[in-house]
């Protein structure tokens, strides 16, 4: 799956709804993209995410926190936690919950740690 990370500043007030419709129905995207906007706070990484299929703005969603996560160790954003055996540690807050990615420098042992609730199920 797809996952476009943009950086910005006042994620509170952004227009996740109008950008992540524009990007996720871009021409360089043309089986769509998840939209994942990230701002940079001193308490970790803030996560907002538009998502191709349900067409709207999520809680939250696992892959897109995690390349959130991965997009902001690599454009040298220093809001992360480094342990003293290298793994790299971000706190992720998202609308509803806080969650936690970790790994290593080589983007190996990549986890995703944090609430996870069962919503549904069906039959066909």
């Amino acid at each position: 799956m797809d996952h476009l990370v943009i950086f910005v500043e006042d994620l509170d007030h952004y227009d996740v709804d109008g950008q992540g419709r524009y990007w996720r129905n871009h021409k360089d995207f043309p089986h769509g993209t998840n939209v994942n906007f990230v701002e940079t706070t001193p308490q970790g990484l803030h996560v907002r995410t538009f998502e191709r299929g349900v067409e709207a703005e999520t809680y939250a969603c696992g892959t897109g926190v995690t390349a959130s996560a991965i997009a902001a160790y690599v454009d040298d954003r220093r809001c992360c936690i480094t342990s003293g055996d290298g793994t790299v540690r971000y706190e992720v807050h998202t609308l509803r919950d806080k969650l936690g990615v970790e790994f290593r420098p080589d983007f190996t042992d990549i986890y995703l740690t944090g609430p996870a609730t069962y919503v549904f199920e069906t039959e066909i």
